[in-house]
């Protein structure tokens, strides 16, 4: 079991959809790709398959579709498959509004499963696994792009004691970032920002390809397939540069121009150094005592700035509420039934692995009485 877990939250089918007066900001600029299944390919595609060896990586869904209403975007009924290798279904709902319970749910299965950090990321967002680890976010339970309040939502490092803070501290913010941050500033974690985290908002939102030849980032949010393929593409090529470089001066000869980029991918295997983690205990834990119905109060005004309440639109450094605008920030839904991590130890965490088909039932019902949209 490696100690570290890349978690990426996805979905089913993608739709930013809160109440009646959700106003999808990015959406209408055309600046998100809207196809879930080519983002998590690309994903797979890429920087997935660099991770280092004792890393491992999930991609977690709702197991409870989602209600179809009329002024919903995506009309037709998505028909709940079986999970792959690489993902699972957790116990909750797959509508946007859910994302706050999926986070506390994937922060129970990484401490049951005994991970000692948690790289949470969306589905969008593309990772220099090996950059990361050269930052200081080890020394630290938060970290994420820059921020005053809160990390958002694209790339955010949680060790085990922040991880426990979520579940010990539930927010009913259905902006999961902005839950995240209410959890741990309720526990004292206060946030630790990585400049080379880009997490951009508003019109800075998606990644362009000029970015993609002028910067160098740690993490990158939001990008389409062909943004993260383009992104895969000069991390090969720079990789093959630097090998044949450290050839050359082992050797005293000057490589061959004709290494083929596609081959030095092939051959690339990432040969960077963990950060060390505490040894942690066997995990006696289950879900029972990790995801728990808590008596979940609303805050006061008072708790954090980035909470508010009313009928006027909600626009924060989140990229849920900066991006998606509605008139209710606060959503009521009653937490998914509890799920046990004995009912996925028939699927190992995935790394670079290929994917194949899992056995494993997921759970979850039509009939759960949280608040689907």
């Amino acid at each position: 079991m490696g100690a570290i877990l890349v978690g990426v939250k996805t979905c089913h089918r993608l739709d930013y959809f809160v109440d009646d007066l959700t106003v999808d900001y990015v959406q209408l600029k055309g600046w998100r790709h809207p196809i879930q299944q080519e983002r998590v390919d690309a994903q797979r595609q890429t920087w997935l398959k660099a991770l280092p060896e004792g890393v491992d990586y999930k991609f977690f869904y709702g197991s409870t579709l989602r209600t179809q209403k009329l002024n919903q975007r995506v009309p037709d009924k998505n028909i709940l498959r079986q999970p792959l290798a690489d993902e699972l279904f957790l116990p909750c709902n797959d509508n946007y509004t859910a994302n706050t319970l999926k986070v506390r749910q994937i922060c129970g299965y990484a401490l049951a499963n005994g991970y000692g950090l948690l790289v949470l990321v969306d589905d969008d967002t593309y990772l220099d696994f090996e950059k990361l680890l050269a930052t200081d976010f080890a020394e630290y339970h938060y970290s994420g792009a820059p921020t005053q309040t809160f990390h958002p939502g694209s790339c955010v490092i949680l060790d085990r004691v922040a991880m426990q803070a979520i579940l010990d501290h539930p927010s009913i913010s259905y902006a999961d970032d902005a839950a995240i941050g209410y959890s741990l500033d309720k526990a004292g974690i206060k946030p630790h920002s990585i400049p080379a985290i880009l997490h951009g908002i508003g019109d800075a939102y998606r990644v362009t390809p000029a970015q993609v030849q002028e910067k160098d980032y740690v993490s990158w949010h939001s990008c389409s397939p062909d943004i993260m393929k383009a992104l895969w593409m000069r991390h090969v090529t720079l990789s093959s540069e630097r090998q044949k470089a450290t050839a050359g001066q082992a050797l005293k000869i000057t490589p061959s121009p004709s290494v083929s980029p596609v081959l030095e991918e092939e051959k690339f295997s990432s040969s960077v150094t963990l950060p060390i983690l505490p040894e942690q205990p066997s995990s006696s834990l289950d879900s029972n005592s990790l995801i728990t119905s808590v008596s979940e109060t609303i805050p006061s005004s008072n708790d954090l700035e980035f909470l508010e309440t009313g009928s006027k639109p909600i626009k924060t450094e989140s990229d849920i509420s900066s991006t998606v605008m509605s008139g209710t920030l606060l959503s009521s839904e009653t937490p998914a039934p509890t799920w046990s991590a004995n009912q996925q130890s028939s699927s190992e965490p995935a790394n670079s692995s290929s994917i194949e088909t899992s056995s494993v039932t997921p759970s979850g019902s039509e009939n759960s009485t949280e608040k689907t949209f």
